[in-house]
């Protein structure tokens, strides 16, 4: 969005035009600061008060980065050789530690792995609290989808969590903590070579202090065929930014959305 404003600015030579430009650019770098505020609120609030609160991040790496064999001085020979290809899902659980799960490109990167790896990630738990805050990459093959939004109504619905919310980030505002975990592995990288998957696990659990465990994914739920037949027609779920699972007093699940952090 701010680049399309800030590209249109640059073809403008109405002086009228650019400053409702200006307007408009600065109206949505605010509104892209509330929601990141809102984020650390409730990244805050878990690390404050983890016995009501449970704050999760998760997101994926940049491909290409994780290949095997990882050489950190590469020659024209050595640049031309096959290469494993992996993939890192990491999770930040906020003020208790980080998650790296490894797969070889030998499943899709949907909704099956996000489901998936959010329930290996809950049961490392000793202890569940009643809310979970989850903060997830603003995609739709792999999130933003309603195989997750039913998972996370199954986990309100099986007494897992009391209620569960799950926010969004403005789409190109999205770098967050979890990046710079994802960053902290690139440096340990660059200066060192991997050659087998146990090198680069080893290279993981060393780049930053906060990884606490990294694993292999050697098997990924079929969650989507398992919930498809229980699924009905959603429409509209790709605008908002926040979502909200609680039972009504009927003892169902609803779930209410919000456009932005800031909407009742």
């Amino acid at each position: 969005m701010c680049t399309l404003i800030k590209e249109e600015k640059d073809r403008s030579c109405d002086p009228s035009k650019r400053q409702k430009l200006n307007g408009l650019l600065t109206e949505h770098l605010q509104r892209q600061m509330t929601e990141r505020k809102h984020y650390y609120n409730n990244r805050e609030l878990a690390r404050m008060q983890h016995k009501d609160y449970l704050s999760l991040i998760i997101d994926g790496m940049d491909q290409n980065k994780t290949n095997l064999p990882h050489l950190s001085r590469q020659s024209k020979t050595t640049s031309a050789v096959w290469c494993l290809r992996t993939h890192l899902t990491g999770v930040i659980v906020h003020g208790q530690g980080a998650y790296a799960f490894f797969d070889l490109q030998q499943w899709p990167h949907d909704s099956n792995l996000t489901v998936t790896i959010l329930l290996q990630v809950l049961g490392t738990r000793e202890f569940l609290p009643d809310r979970l805050l989850l903060q997830m990459d603003n995609c739709g093959r792999e999130n933003k989808n309603k195989y997750v939004l039913s998972f996370l109504a199954l986990l309100v619905l099986f007494d897992v969590f009391k209620e569960v919310q799950l926010n969004f980030l403005m789409v190109g505002h999205m770098h967050e903590d979890i990046d710079q975990l994802f960053s902290c592995v690139s440096r340990y990288l660059a200066s060192r070579n991997a050659y087998t998957l146990d090198d680069l696990f080893h290279a993981t659990e060393n780049a930053s202090k906060e990884v606490k465990e990294v694993k292999e994914l050697e098997a990924v739920l079929n969650y989507r065929s398992w919930v498809e037949p229980l699924l009905k027609p959603i429409k509209h779920h790709s605008h908002p930014h926040g979502f909200l699972f609680a039972k009504n007093r009927e003892g169902m699940v609803d779930m209410s959305y919000r456009q932005w952090s800031t909407e009742e």
